[in-house]
């Protein structure tokens, strides 16, 4: 499926949120936010939520600093 990461289009062959972030191309950190179509979906679902054809997702990485 095509998809939308940071503005970027991808072709996507997993289905969750979870198979996503474990994707080679996706730098995974701890305590990343992930948006889908302008909804926070919490960490704890990421392994039950289905993307669909044309999603658009925000992956947030905080940054160090202070």
């Amino acid at each position: 499926m095509k998809i939308q990461v940071n503005h970027e289009h991808i072709e996507f062959n997993g289905s969750t949120i979870f198979d996503l972030m474990n994707d080679s191309n996706i730098n995974r950190q701890c305590d990343q936010v992930v948006i889908v179509n302008n909804s926070v979906i919490l960490k704890k679902q990421w392994s039950l939520y289905k993307l669909k054809e044309a999603d658009s997702i925000f992956i947030i990485t905080p940054a160090d600093g202070g």
